[in-house]
C-alpha cells in the first residue's frame, strides 16, 4: 500500500509528509503581506475621498438636473451628519445638531422622491454649506 502512495506521489504531486516549518512561515508571510497591501489601499482611497472640499462637491451638483441635484445634496448632508454627528438616531435628527432646520429635514424626508419635490435647491445647498462650516469640514 505504501508503494502505491509513493508511485502516486510522483504522478499527482501528493505528499506523504506534513508541510514543514518553512511552508508555514511562507504562508504567514504572504498573508501578512496581503493584509498590509489591503490596509494601504484602503488608506489611499479614504484619503482621496477626504481631499474634495464640501464646497466643491456642492458646486459640482449645480450642473445636475433638479431632482438629481436635490438627491445629491441630501446625500452630502447625510454623509456630513454621519461623519460629524455619529449615533444610533436617524440622521435627520442628528443633522439638527449641525444647525439644519427641522422643517427642511422633514421636507427632505417627505418630498425628495416625489415628481415635484417642492424643495428649493438653493436652500438645501445653503443648509449643507452651513452644516459643513459648523462641523469644521
Amino acid at each position: 500500500m505504501a508503494e502505491d502512495a509513493e508511485i502516486l506521489q510522483g504522478l499527482y504531486g501528493l505528499r506523504l509528509e506534513a508541510p514543514g516549518l518553512s511552508e508555514l512561515f511562507i504562508a504567514v508571510g504572504l498573508g501578512l503581506a496581503l493584509v498590509a497591501l489591503a490596509v494601504a489601499l484602503a488608506g489611499v482611497f479614504r484619503r482621496n475621498m477626504r481631499l474634495v472640499p464640501v464646497a466643491d462637491r456642492v458646486a459640482a451638483t449645480r450642473a445636475l438636473p433638479l431632482a438629481e441635484r436635490l438627491t445629491a445634496l441630501a446625500v452630502l448632508l447625510r454623509e456630513l451628519t454621519d461623519r460629524t454627528a455619529p449615533g444610533q438616531d436617524p440622521w435627520t435628527l442628528r443633522a439638527e445638531t449641525l444647525g439644519v432646520a427641522p422643517g427642511l429635514l422633514r421636507d427632505i424626508g417627505t418630498g425628495l422622491y416625489r415628481p415635484d419635490p417642492g424643495l428649493d435647491a438653493g436652500v438645501l445647498e445653503q443648509a449643507v454649506l452651513g452644516a459643513a462650516r459648523r462641523a469644521g469640514v
